[in-house]
């Protein structure tokens, strides 16, 4: 139990100062207007983190098994590593 809550406070607190550290470079910008945008993505990301606790819990995934969650990671994981290759590679033509 210990280990899993240090696990998920560490991880929470370097979202935290991600989120902290977005918010002064757009106050330092003088770009204020879009933290709204930044404060609506994190709720959203809070949103997306319980629903996915709520189907993880709901299916009976194991997390101690590997096996098991490593084929959900690559799903969850390979299409913004896709996406961001493609737009690597149209930035890199265009120039």
């Amino acid at each position: 139990m210990i280990p899993s809550f240090m696990i998920t406070f560490r991880e929470g607190l370097e979202a935290f100062l991600i989120v902290g550290i977005i918010l002064a470079y757009l106050a330092q910008t003088k770009r204020t207007e879009l933290n709204k945008h930044v404060y609506a993505a994190t709720g959203l990301a809070v949103l997306g983190s319980i629903g996915a606790a709520l189907v993880f819990n709901a299916l009976a995934i194991e997390f101690a098994g590997m096996i098991t969650i490593s084929p959900v990671s690559a799903v969850i994981v390979l299409p913004p590593i896709v996406n961001s290759l493609k737009i690597q590679h149209l930035t890199f033509t265009t120039q």
